[in-house]
């Protein structure tokens, strides 16, 4: 199987340990995270006026470019300049 599956015609899974399903969009898009007691894990993605379906298997390696990257390191400064904002306001009450 490719990593991800359009509109797939049938899912069969065993050994599963938890489903996690979480409406997206009310009355549009519905989110399903799969996850098998191997260790697997996979999405199943359903919505749309014409609905689709997306199936992936998200067990393997996450790649991550170098744009991502750089905004998680922004994110993550923000956070520790935030917390620090915090703590001295603390301090100062």
């Amino acid at each position: 199987m490719s990593r991800f599956v359009k509109n797939p015609d049938e899912i069969i899974l065993e050994d599963v340990k938890m489903v996690h399903y979480e409406v997206m969009e009310p009355g549009k898009a519905v989110w399903l995270g799969i996850y098998l007691k191997d260790g697997r894990m996979y999405h199943l993605n359903i919505g749309g006026n014409n609905l689709w379906v997306n199936y992936s298997d998200e067990s393997g390696p996450i790649t991550i470019d170098k744009d991502a990257l750089a905004a998680m390191d922004i994110a993550r400064k923000g956070i520790v300049e935030y917390d620090e904002e915090l703590k001295t306001l603390a301090e100062n009450d």
